[in-house]
């Protein structure tokens, strides 16, 4: 990822947008994945104060239901897990070594009530008036990358510095709220009480 960015930042412009539609294309399989994600009814709009409900809920971990939701929410598009899935945010393979049943529901929940620096965002204001949030992957003394789509990890947005009128970090994760809003307690507490899933 680092070398195709800096390979786009140096690339002349007529050929950057042929190169990145290279970069960037989805698979049909995670279109159709995304499409069955939108589609799932929403069963709660989870907030802080029901994680106390969730594990209360009373369960049976199960591994294999945790692989199933890590894949079907998406999970593996930012996070590695014994080996495979993506590297924007942290890997997950012994985060329950790390982490209690607690913290990492509240994590998942309010994704932006703690960020790590390492996975945080920027926020870009342009003369324009418009506000990127993103993260910045490269950039020279003329232009910075960003990645505004954390599940697309490739499509980057070039912008001039000498268009930029401010620059911050976000308060804002890149993890999506509302990852657990179509799922049950008793489904929630699967992934979150099975090892090595998050």
């Amino acid at each position: 990822d680092a070398l195709r960015n800096e390979m786009l930042t140096r690339c002349p412009e007529e050929e950057r947008s042929g190169l990145e539609r290279l970069f960037t294309g989805d698979s049909e399989a995670f279109v159709g994945q995304r499409e069955a994600l939108a589609a799932r009814p929403v069963v709660r709009r989870w907030q802080p104060q029901d994680v106390e409900t969730i594990l209360a809920t009373p369960h049976t971990p199960d591994a294999r239901a945790g692989a199933r939701w890590f894949e079907a929410l998406l999970c593996q598009r930012c996070h590695r897990r014994n080996g495979s899935g993506g590297a924007v945010g942290p890997d997950l393979t012994r985060v329950a070594n790390r982490f209690g049943q607690r913290d990492l529901l509240e994590m998942i929940v309010d994704p932006s009530r703690v960020i790590d620096d390492k996975y945080r965002q920027s926020q870009i204001e342009t003369l324009e008036g418009k506000v990127l949030v993103g993260r910045l992957v490269g950039g020279d003394d003329r232009s910075l990358l960003l990645v505004e789509d954390p599940f697309r990890p490739r499509q980057t947005t070039r912008l001039g510095r000498d268009q930029i009128a401010s620059q911050q970090l976000s308060s804002t994760s890149p993890m999506p709220t509302g990852l657990l809003d179509t799922l049950s307690a008793p489904d929630i507490t699967f992934p979150v009480t099975s090892v090595p899933c998050p």
